[in-house]
């Protein structure tokens, strides 16, 4: 098993994200975006790091022992298909990353650490993290450069729009929790529907195969995603547990348009 994958500290990378969110549209936030902007690569991944490194008191931010792997396919995502992988890109993300634990999955500081071996890899530019926040089809630098140019009371809203789009996409907003993990990193949220999915083919009986491919279609399904990932998020509740979660997917598959289970 994938016990000691390399992650970010998780009280260094909380560090970050709260000093990344304290002054709407101030220094900190004009920096992530113009280097999420100009930077790639390695390059990016550099100054990041030194930021969440600065944050952390210029402590060690890693830990554990062996990088997680990187999907040798795609060779380039394109920013549609990292907001939104495609079910050929999040198969691999999921074979790639199958052996990580349940228990380190809904960590933020896991995801971060391998949304930036996706952007050291330039499997990914940091801009995408901000594509599409304005509902346009982009790359992210059009976002970007519409904040950075913003003057007046507008800018701060502006600025800490895009930076909270990076933030979601890079591991999930820290005041939101798991939930925000589940539902809004996309590497992520392939990683616990190809997850929920495999573990539900398993147990509800049925074959596995059909099963399982009819559950990510409907885990795929935004309003489904977000009503079931917000119960598993919610301390108020047990469907995060493998039997009541197997047990609503079923019923779901039963009542809903994506086929019978063949038996």
């Amino acid at each position: 098993m994938m016990t000691a994958i390399r992650r970010y500290r998780a009280d260094a990378f909380r560090q970050f994200q709260t000093a990344a969110i304290k002054n709407r549209g101030g220094e900190m936030q004009v920096g992530i975006l113009q280097a999420a902007r100009d930077r790639s690569g390695g390059d990016f991944v550099q100054w990041l790091e030194n930021n969440i490194r600065q944050c952390a008191g210029n402590e060690d931010i890693v830990i554990g022992d062996a990088d997680p792997p990187i999907p040798a396919e795609p060779e380039k995502y394109s920013p549609a298909d990292f907001r939104q992988p495609c079910d050929y890109a999040s198969s691999q993300m999921w074979e790639v990353w199958k052996t990580i634990t349940p228990g380190i999955a809904c960590s933020s500081a896991v995801w971060a650490y391998i949304v930036v071996r996706l952007i050291a890899a330039e499997k990914i530019e940091p801009r995408y993290l901000i594509s599409g926040s304005n509902g346009a089809q982009t790359d992210g630098a059009t976002e970007i450069d519409a904040a950075l140019r913003k003057t007046g009371d507008g800018r701060a809203a502006a600025v800490d729009k895009c930076v909270r789009a990076f933030l979601r996409r890079l591991s999930g907003l820290l005041e939101r929790g798991t939930r925000s993990v589940y539902q809004n990193c996309p590497p992520a949220r392939a990683w616990w529907q190809h997850y929920i999915a495999r573990q539900a083919a398993e147990n509800i009986g049925g074959e596995k195969e059909t099963i399982e491919k009819n559950a990510m279609a409907l885990l795929k399904n935004p309003a489904v995603w977000e009503l079931l990932s917000d119960k598993m998020a919610s301390r108020l509740t047990v469907i995060g547990d493998r039997n009541l979660r197997d047990g609503i997917v079923s019923f779901l598959l039963d009542n809903s348009g994506f086929g019978e289970r063949k038996r």
